[in-house]
């Protein structure tokens, strides 16, 4: 294979790696809309007056600089642009970009000018240098202001969470630990992550013992436990099992299984308590990757049920049921552990004891998928018949659907096209889920060409690419269709340069663009997320909506870097003005932030930019400082043990972990280990981004027992659900970000991507 392995001609640009844990990113929550949202706090005394006249020629100078380097490197360009631009708005530009970058390491150098800043009143963002300004300065640079007391509530709702970090943060250094004790117990009443609450309460009681407060002591006291059982010194029985939950959460298993064991051998439990803590059992194990305990704690749990069912003559259906999910559960553990056999038996075992006592379905559609993992494609419809008949024509919702997706799918196997066919019709025309439908029309068009309706087939996935402009489903279409990949509006400018937003300064009366221009500009990201929120609530609930503002709204999110937000905002849309926003302006949602550090990655360890950001994209929605709970970091989402050893192999300077939160450290170690994966993986794309979401010993069994030299198909029954999801998006975001960066209106489907090798030829 080629040293250098971006593309030339088909071969493949793709690199992808694993770093990902189960990462969810924390949505923001929306912020409740105010009446009159332009109303600001003075610099010079505690009223509320309007900002400033919202002219034009007050917006943010256009200017290239580049934010991606270190610090010193940053304030020389800084300095250099104000030389050579000398007026007035790239005065205020410069000033409060180098204000931002030394506001902790500097702060004497930051302090005067965000002081210069606060008291120019035709500076836009005055109120937020006023502001900043605590941040930077102490009480005697301040001593010129008339209010120099720092209230969070005196600031617009879209600053108040800036405001109170800010205070919380002078309150610590001034040692106000009146103060700094109150404002740490709001900041722990914040949406954050639970640990982060904990350490807050935390630092604030231990100022109230200081103080002495005794209703302080109490009420935080009480917010701990509350918050986190752990910390209870000497639990009660009654507190076991959150006691228990509590370290399982930290990832204390030793300590957690002890709580969760004493509940489990203890004579005072219920049953429903004993239940909860097998149950807390087995998920410890299975945190702590202990596959044979994990399987001894899901036996115990089923025995446990089991016992209890079998004690009672006429044991209520509520039992019956959880009986029957226990059993299930330890099935499907074997199945996944590799124990097909022993699987099929509890099974066996389960549907003759409950047989004329609880449904059968789930039994027969396990059963079915068994059958189908071993080639025994007419068992697994016969399976299936049966769950379907189980459910009286398939009047059991999600189970139902998924039932006669795999009979369907099972058909198809069976090249028994008739049937297949009719199967998806009905499937498409029943199911309301808009995923799902993409899927059973692709299915069904390709059934169609199997059978010889080619015109019919031509139909179905014509409709699919209007219908599935931007999704994976809808450019499989465009690839059986022989058609290039194309959408309305994008282009390589579309992609690379920031747009004018389509909406007039003020309208509706929403949006003051030179505030919001200039928080922008200045990247004040936070403040600019919850602005914008605050706006797209406000205007979702008027009547007079149209797609020119929403789309404005969007290239605000874009242009400060918020696309989680914009992500959210664009998914509460209906969905056809949805898609019709997606195919007019698609470069929304596949943007191309950091480009000079993306660009050099790409060049130093030869991965493609596309596959760098179709990861990006994928992992952290573009968020620098997000942080699974597996503590995956940054940008490409990367563990630190791992980031540790890349950086060090590849000579990136990385100090500590919380370096990944910084562009020009994570972008380019994670480049690194792409590489090393796809070396890994034979330059085979499909196995590398299943490599993100999966062990490398869950992809060869995979490929051992459901590979059948259809590619197409692979994917399909790849079982794990966020596995193949994620190798649908990462293929649809690397094709989107091709067409984006060739420079063309269109491009043939990456066939590359679909080249895929049987297990043979990887060991």
């Amino acid at each position: 294979m080629s040293n250098n392995i971006k593309a030339v001609g088909t071969q493949s640009t793709c690199l992808v790696g694993r770093f990902r844990k189960d990462y969810n990113l924390v949505m923001r929550a929306a912020f409740l809309y105010i009446s009159t949202i332009f109303l600001i706090v003075s610099c010079a005394t505690s009223t509320k007056e309007i900002l400033p006249p919202k002219t034009l020629d007050n917006l943010p100078p256009s200017l290239d600089f580049s934010g991606d380097m270190d610090r010193e490197s940053l304030d020389l360009q800084l300095l250099g642009l104000a030389t050579k631009h000398p007026d007035k708005t790239t005065k205020w530009w410069v000033n409060y970009r180098r204000a931002r970058l030394w506001e902790l390491d500097r702060p004497g150098v930051a302090c005067p000018l965000y002081m210069e800043l606060s008291q120019t009143r035709q500076f836009p963002l005055h109120q937020v240098a006023y502001l900043r300004a605590f941040a930077a300065c102490d009480g005697a640079d301040m001593r010129h202001l008339p209010n120099k007391q720092l209230k969070p509530e005196d600031f617009p709702e879209w600053m108040r969470t800036e405001a109170l970090e800010i205070a919380l943060t002078r309150a610590r250094r001034n040692q106000d630990k009146k103060n700094h004790m109150e404002l740490a117990y709001e900041k722990s009443k914040q949406f954050l992550p639970q640990p982060e609450k904990v350490e807050y309460t935390k630092e604030a009681l231990a100022l109230a013992r200081e103080l002495k407060d005794p209703e302080m002591i109490k009420t935080l006291e009480a917010r701990l436990i509350k918050l986190s059982p752990k910390h209870i010194s000497h639990p009660a029985p009654h507190q076991y099992l959150d006691v228990a939950y509590d370290f399982r959460r930290y990832r204390e298993f030793v300590k957690a299984q002890r709580y969760y064991n004493k509940v489990i051998t203890g004579s005072r439990f219920s049953y429903e308590d004993k239940v909860k803590a097998y149950k807390g059992v087995r998920s410890s194990f299975k945190l702590e990757r202990k596959k044979s305990e994990y399987l001894k704690a899901t036996q115990e749990l089923a025995s446990y049920i089991e016992r209890t069912w079998k004690k009672r003559r006429r044991p209520p259906f509520a039992l019956t049921h959880q009986y029957h999910e226990s059993e299930i559960l330890l099935a499907r553990t074997h199945w996944t552990l590799g124990q097909a056999s022993m699987a099929q038996k509890v099974l066996v075992r389960l549907a003759k004891t409950l047989k004329g006592k609880h449904g059968l379905s789930e039994i027969y559609w396990l059963r079915g998928r068994m059958a189908e993992e071993k080639g025994h494609y007419q068992d697994a419809v016969d399976w299936f018949d049966k769950g379907l008949a189980e459910l009286k024509g398939g009047k059991n919702g999600g189970l139902s659907e998924k039932i006669q997706w795999y009979r369907a799918w099972n058909l198809r196997k069976l090249r028994k096209y008739d049937e297949t066919k009719s199967s998806l019709e009905t499937l498409k025309a029943d199911s309301d889920n808009e995923f799902s439908r993409s899927r059973y029309s692709f299915w069904l068009a390709m059934t169609q060409k199997n059978l010889g309706l080619n015109e019919a087939a031509h139909m179905e996935l014509d409709s699919l690419t209007k219908e599935d402009p931007i999704g994976y489903y809808g450019l499989l279409a465009h690839r059986e269709l022989n058609r290039p990949v194309t959408v309305e509006g994008m282009s390589q400018k579309a992609a690379l340069t920031p747009k004018e937003p389509t909406i007039a300064p003020n309208y509706h009366g929403l949006v003051d663009r030179p505030y919001i221009e200039w928080l922008i500009a200045v990247g004040e990201k936070s403040i600019a997320n919850n602005y914008l929120d605050q706006i797209s609530e406000a205007y979702r609930k008027r009547e007079d909506q149209d797609e020119a503002t929403w789309v404005g709204l969007f290239r605000y999110y874009a242009e400060s870097g918020t696309y989680l937000s914009l992500y959210n905002q664009l998914g509460k849309l209906e969905p056809i003005q949805r898609n019709s926003i997606l195919n007019r302006y698609p470069d929304l949602v596949f943007p191309t932030p950091y480009q000079e550090t993306v660009s050099s990655a790409s060049n130093r360890y030869g991965v493609s930019s596309e596959l760098i950001y179709s990861i990006m994209r994928q992992e952290s929605a573009f968020n620098p400082e997000a942080r699974s709970p597996a503590d995956a970091f940054g940008l490409m989402q990367l563990l630190p043990e791992v980031a540790r050893r890349t950086a060090s192999e590849n000579n990136v300077e990385m100090k500590k972990d919380k370096d990944l939160y910084e562009p020009h450290i994570n972008i380019p170690i994670g480049s690194a280990y792409l590489r090393e994966l796809w070396d890994k993986f034979n330059g085979q794309f499909i196995l590398t981004v299943a490599s993100y979401n999966a062990s490398e010993e869950a992809i060869y069994g995979w490929l051992r027992t459901r590979f059948r030299g259809d590619t197409l198909e692979f994917i399909e029954d790849i079982p794990y659900e966020e596995t193949r999801g994620y190798v649908r998006l990462v293929m649809r975001n690397l094709v989107f970000y091709s067409l984006m960066t060739s420079g063309n209106p269109e491009i043939p489907f990456p066939e590359w991507c679909l080249a895929l090798s049987a297990p043979s030829a990887l060991q």
